[in-house]
């Protein structure tokens, strides 16, 4: 039996809610969630906690993941454990130099506490998935046929299968049935079964 073929046991017995199986799992991403904690933490001390947080996003994958998505669970637990310990790196950061603030005085650069509150725009990261979300989106979009476009376009501005099938010419349930198959070749094509 190969490392993969493994790994997806473990996998599939810890979703059934094995125990043994799940901390096997734990045991064995081990290595990859201290690595991200130590090299993440603000300082030595905070790597512990960082720790924590990517066994946590590590149990929190092993329940979330769905083979047939496509990806391997390796890589779904690597990127969920990092993207865990980087976030949680950030909220410590974030909250130390809040507790550095007074509010009676000025911080650094004449900055008051309520400047030094955590910016509302989108960071890179989020820009960035978005962006990807996007592309993978339109490019989807672009494979579906031309009707189902029409019907789930004028779905999403919020018309009614009886106005939708109106409009095409259709009838309603012919509108319901392209609208159900294109919502089903959507969802195949962004999970990258198709």
């Amino acid at each position: 039996m190969t490392d993969k073929t493994k790994l997806e046991h473990l996998v599939r017995a810890a979703q059934r809610g094995e125990p043994a199986a799940l901390a096997a799992l734990v045991g064995r991403f081990q290595p990859l969630v201290w690595a991200a904690a130590r090299r993440l933490a603000p300082t030595p001390d905070d790597a512990e906690d960082l720790a924590q947080e990517g066994n946590l996003a590590l149990v929190l994958a092993v329940r979330a993941f769905r083979p047939a998505g496509g990806a391997p669970f390796a890589w779904y637990a690597k990127r969920r454990v990092y993207w865990a310990v980087q976030a949680a790196a950030r909220r410590l950061k974030r909250g130390r130099s809040r507790e550095e603030a007074t509010l009676d005085e000025a911080g650094a650069g004449g900055l008051s506490p309520v400047d030094l509150l955590e910016d509302p725009a989108p960071g890179p990261e989020d820009c960035a998935i978005a962006a990807s979300a996007r592309a993978a989106l339109r490019t989807a979009w672009d494979r579906l046929t031309p009707r189902q476009r029409q019907v789930l376009s004028a779905r999403a501005g919020g018309a009614t299968f009886p106005q939708v099938a109106a409009a095409l010419g259709i009838a309603p349930s012919s509108a319901k049935g392209i609208a159900a198959r294109g919502t089903a070749r959507l969802k195949k094509l962004l999970a990258g079964r198709v």
